[in-house]
């Protein structure tokens, strides 16, 4: 018999009949490569110095997410299963997100972001240094 998961957001039952391969996204490169380029960037971001590592990654992780295209079956980009997962919700995250947003589209004008963008140029990323783009108000935050 296969593992089994509890889903939190639910209830406290178990969910049996759900094994845990079934409730696992397939796997997504585009993604990966999205969200690695934009959490090498935020190394290079001064305003992210006293920033948690944990909300770094959730906000880099929504902004991938957001950038590739990925939305749950509602059409949202971060839903209650990714704030559990994350520990952060879409209003903690919000301003992280923005930030990590406005320095990655000044990256192409940005001297120190050079080699970060000659790596993420490669087919091996994806070319993702060409793609992190979006419009602010594609992100659902509520203003």
């Amino acid at each position: 018999m296969g593992s089994y998961m509890y889903d939190d957001d639910i209830d406290d039952e178990p969910c049996l009949n759900v094994p845990i391969h079934a409730r696992i996204p397939p796997y997504n490169p585009k993604l990966e490569a999205t969200t690695l380029f934009i959490l090498d960037a935020a190394l290079l971001i001064p305003k992210l110095v006293d920033i948690k590592d944990s909300l770094i990654a959730a906000a880099s992780l929504y902004l991938a997410r957001a950038v590739v295209g990925i939305r749950d079956k509602e059409g949202m980009i971060w839903n209650a299963e990714m704030a559990h997962h994350t520990g952060f919700g879409t209003d903690e995250i919000a301003g992280t997100v923005m930030t990590l947003l406005l320095y990655i589209k000044e990256a192409k004008n940005n001297p120190h972001m050079a080699s970060l963008r000659m790596k993420y140029k490669s087919r091996e990323y994806f070319n993702v240094a060409y793609k992190v783009t979006i419009l602010p108000q594609d992100l659902q935050f509520s203003e």
